[in-house]
């Protein structure tokens, strides 16, 4: 049995353009075909009604590897945010004889 791939979610309505849409029709991120100096490949951005709102994702070189990339960024904006990291233990812990 063959496995969902992000690539599953990618709708093309235009040539060389795919539309990632959620179960719910929503739309997440665009992914275009281009060539760049003879070189093909795929741009992924955030999807938003004006495209001074969208935010590069990457490029990639295949269809599928763009979709995934576009894919884990709308589970990642779905998550509690970037790591904040650990927090900092340079205090002294208190003593607990000190207020017996």
């Amino acid at each position: 049995m063959a496995a969902w791939h992000p690539i599953l979610a990618a709708h093309e309505y235009a040539a060389g353009e795919w539309i990632m849409v959620d179960p719910s029709a929503k739309p997440y991120a665009v992914v275009r075909a281009l060539e760049i100096s003879g070189e093909r490949g795929y741009r992924a951005v955030t999807w938003a009604e004006r495209s001074d709102e969208r935010r590069l994702l990457g490029y990639r070189t295949t269809l599928r590897a763009a979709c995934e990339l576009a894919h884990r960024a709308h589970l990642a904006s779905h998550g509690p945010g970037e790591f904040a990291g650990y927090p900092a233990h340079d205090k002294t812990p208190p003593n607990p004889t000190r207020n017996a």
